[in-house]
C-alpha cells in the first residue's frame, strides 16, 4: 500500500468504526442495564430500549459513547489498515513468486 492510498485507508476504517459503534451502541448500553444488579426490572432488550427512551430520552442510550468513540476508533483503523497493507503485500510476494516459478520452468 503506498502512502498516497494510506489516508483514504484510514478515514474509511475511522467512518466504518464510527457507523458500526454509532448502530449498536444503544444496544451495548441496554445489554449493560439488563446485566446491572438492577437489570430485573426489565423484560428484554427492548423494554430496556423503550423505558430508557421515556424516562431519559432517547440520548440516554448513547451515554458513554464518546470514550467508546475515542478507545475504539483507532483499534478499528489499525486493523482495518494493517489488513488492507498485508493483503497487498501478500498479493504483491504471490505474483512475485508465480513469476519466479514461470521463468524457473523455462530452463
Amino acid at each position: 500500500m503506498s502512502e498516497s492510498s494510506m489516508l483514504p485507508a484510514a478515514m474509511a476504517s475511522a467512518t466504518s468504526g464510527l457507523i458500526s459503534r454509532l448502530l449498536t451502541h444503544p444496544l451495548d448500553t441496554a445489554k449493560a442495564r439488563l446485566q446491572a444488579p438492577t437489570g430485573n426490572i426489565y423484560k428484554g432488550t427492548f423494554d430496556v430500549l423503550l423505558q430508557t427512551s421515556r424516562a431519559e430520552g432517547a440520548l440516554a442510550l448513547y451515554r458513554g459513547f464518546g470514550a467508546i468513540v475515542v478507545g475504539g476508533t483507532p483499534g478499528t483503523m489499525a486493523y482495518l489498515c494493517s489488513y488492507e497493507y498485508f493483503r497487498d503485500e501478500m498479493s504483491r510476494y504471490s505474483k512475485q513468486r508465480e513469476e519466479e516459478r514461470c521463468l524457473a520452468s523455462n530452463f
